[in-house]
C-alpha cells in the first residue's frame, strides 16, 4: 500500500516529505531483529540472492515474521568474505554464508543463543574469531560517510532511503534556496569530481547556470572506468542524493 501511494502521489513541499518520512519510519521501527544480507557485486556473485531467499523462506515457514525480518542491501564491504550477513541490533557479523547456514543464524537471532562460531570472521593477525562488526579490523578504522546508510537501504526501495533522511537536502534546495545560494553552498563545501581530475563541483554548476538557455540538465555519469570496479554503484545504492547530514 505504501509503495503504491508513493508511486501515485507527488510531494509538494518539505512538510510533505517530513510527514512521509515519519509514516515510513513508524512502519520500519518494529523492534524486530533484522538479518542484513549484503547484495553488493562481490556478495551477489558469491550467492547472496540465494541466501536472502533462503532467509525469507525460513522466516515464512517458521512463522517468524513478527520477530525477525531480512533485508538485502548494497555493499557492506569486506567483499572477499561474501556473502556477508549482519544481524541487528547486536551487530553480529557472519562471513561466507550459504543457504545451509540460515537455520543456525535464525536460531541465534530469534532465541538469543550464542553466535554461529564457524561463520565468524577470523582475525588474520591473531587467528581469533571476532563476533561483532565494529571489532573487525577492516571496519574498526573506517569512518563511513557516503556509504554509512548501506545497511539501512535496499536498492530499488525509495521508501528505505527516504526513511533515513534521503532527499532532505534536495527539498531544502528546491524550496528554501535560490539558485545562487545552491551554487554558493556547493562551492563552500569544496566538493570535487571523483573521476580523477578533481574538478570543483561548484565551478561546474556555476558555469552551467551561467550558460544560455532556460532549461538545464544534470547527467549522472556512473560508468566505471576500471574493470571489475563498482564504486559508483555502491554510492548510488546507498546515497543517490545527499541527505541534510551531507549538505
Amino acid at each position: 500500500m505504501l509503495r503504491r501511494k508513493l508511486a501515485l502521489s507527488r510531494l509538494l513541499d518539505e512538510p510533505d516529505l517530513t510527514a512521509l518520512r515519519k509514516r515510513i519510519g513508524d512502519r520500519r521501527n518494529t523492534g524486530k531483529a533484522c538479518v542484513v544480507v549484503c547484495d553488493g557485486p562481490g556478495c551477489s556473485v558469491a550467492g547472496s540472492q540465494e541466501v536472502g531467499a533462503a532467509f525469507q523462506e525460513a522466516i515464512d515457514r517458521d512463522r517468524l515474521s513478527d520477530t525477525v525480518e531480512v533485508r538485502l542491501t548494497g555493499c557492506l564491504g569486506l567483499c572477499e568474505a561474501g556473502p556477508v550477513v549482519l544481524v541487528l541490533p547486536e551487530g553480529t557479523f557472519y562471513q561466507h554464508v550459504s543457504p545451509s547456514d540460515v537455520n543456525d543464524i535464525l536460531s541465534n537471532a530469534v532465541d538469543g543463543g550464542g553466535p554461529v562460531e564457524r561463520l565468524l570472521y577470523v582475525d588474520p593477525a591473531s587467528g581469533r574469531r571476532v563476533q561483532y562488526q565494529k571489532d573487525i579490523s577492516f571496519y574498526r578504522h573506517q569512518e563511513r560517510r557516503l556509504l554509512e546508510r548501506n545497511v539501512d537501504v535496499r536498492p530499488g526501495r525509495i521508501e528505505d532511503y527516504i526513511a533515513v533522511g534521503g532527499y532532505s537536502a534536495l527539498a531544502k534546495a528546491l524550496t528554501r534556496m535560490t539558485s545562487e545560494e545552491v551554487v554558493e553552498e556547493v562551492s563552500r563545501s569544496q566538493l570535487r569530481g571523483r573521476g580523477g581530475a578533481g574538478f570543483p563541483t561548484g565551478v561546474k554548476w556555476g558555469l552551467c547556470r551561467g550558460s544560455p538557455g532556460d532549461e538545464k540538465y544534470i547527467i549522472c555519469n556512473a560508468d566505471e572506468g576500471d574493470p571489475g570496479a563498482f564504486m559508483d554503484r555502491a554510492l548510488l545504492e546507498a546515497t543517490p542524493i545527499p541527505s541534510s547530514k551531507g549538505c
